[in-house]
C-alpha cells in the first residue's frame, strides 16, 4: 500500500491512557523525509498509536487491574488516504498531496495555485 521501498519506524511514545505506549510511523512522502508542512518538519508521519491500557483507566471503569490488562491502538486513516498526484498545469507538472480516493490516472480536476483568489478566499503558498 505505501510502496516497497517505503521506511517504516517504530518509535516510544506517549498517550495518556496508554503505558508503555509506541507510534508506527512511515517515511514521508512529500518531502523525502527532509522536513516540510505535512510531516511538522519531522520527515516521518504518524500512522498508529498503541499501548497497555493503564491501570488507573481499568480501575476507573470497573476493572481489577491485577486481574485484567488491555491493550489499545488507533490509526490514522486519513494519513494513508494521502498520496501524491502529477498534474499537468499547462507547460508545468505539479505534484500534489491528494486525499481524495476518487482521484485517477486522466482525470481532468480543477487546480487553485498559489496566488488564486476565490470568492472570500486567497491561496498563500505554505512551505
Amino acid at each position: 500500500m505505501l510502496g516497497e521501498n517505503t521506511k517504516l519506524r517504530f518509535r516510544p511514545s506517549y498517550f495518556p491512557f496508554t503505558e508503555p505506549s509506541m507510534k508506527l510511523m512511515y517515511h514521508a512522502f512529500k518531502c523525502g523525509g527532509k522536513g516540510c508542512n505535512l510531516c511538522k518538519q519531522t520527515g516521518w508521519i504518524e500512522f498508529l498509536g498503541a499501548g497497555m491500557v493503564h491501570p488507573n483507566v481499568l480501575k476507573m471503569n470497573g476493572y481489577n487491574p491485577e486481574k485484567y490488562t488491555g491493550f489499545a491502538f488507533g490509526t490514522g486513516l486519513d494519513r494513508l488516504a494521502m498520496f501524491v498526484c502529477k498534474v499537468n498545469v499547462g507547460k508545468e507538472v505539479l505534484q500534489i498531496v491528494c486525499g481524495a480516493p476518487n482521484v485517477r490516472k486522466g482525470l481532468k480536476v480543477i487546480v487553485a495555485l498559489n496566488g488564486a483568489v476565490l470568492p472570500e478566499i486567497e491561496i498563500k503558498n505554505q512551505q
